[in-house]
């Protein structure tokens, strides 16, 4: 973390790793464990992350602690990056359908245990409709 290189840190674990990322000086994003974020920058090759990334997201149903929980990606490639996820099926949700995945997922403010490790299809309704691929 002190490595005059090191500009951003990107903390994944215990408390003690995130107090530790945050206490360095440096930028830093942390997260508990399970919570794994992703940074896709300009130097990336978008297409290797993309198949990693979507990889992580859809190995045993999203139970593995590593699985990716969100990407951060920079703007002057932010379109590509998408482009490719959608290419792989990937779909951004807006409006209607994000309020209805989000009300699945989340049940007063809390993760609906009820999904964890089932497949999309399982939990998919009327609004939100999600095929098996």
């Amino acid at each position: 973390m002190h490595h005059p290189d090191v500009n951003l840190i990107l903390a994944t674990g215990g408390p003690g790793m995130v107090k530790a990322a945050y206490s360095s000086g440096k930028p830093a994003i942390g997260v508990g464990a399970g919570n794994t974020p992703v940074v896709i920058d300009s130097s990336a090759d978008i297409k290797r992350a993309v198949a990693s990334i979507l990889m992580s997201k859809t190995f045993d149903n999203r139970v593995i602690c590593a699985s990716k929980q969100s990407v951060v990606i920079v703007d002057e490639i932010y379109n590509q990056v998408r482009e490719r996820f959608v290419a792989h099926g990937g779909y951004l949700l807006k409006g209607k359908k994000l309020k209805a995945v989000q009300n699945i997922i989340l049940k007063n403010g809390n993760l609906n245990a009820a999904i964890v490790g089932q497949p999309a299809v399982v939990w998919s309704n009327k609004t939100v409709k999600i095929y098996s691929l």
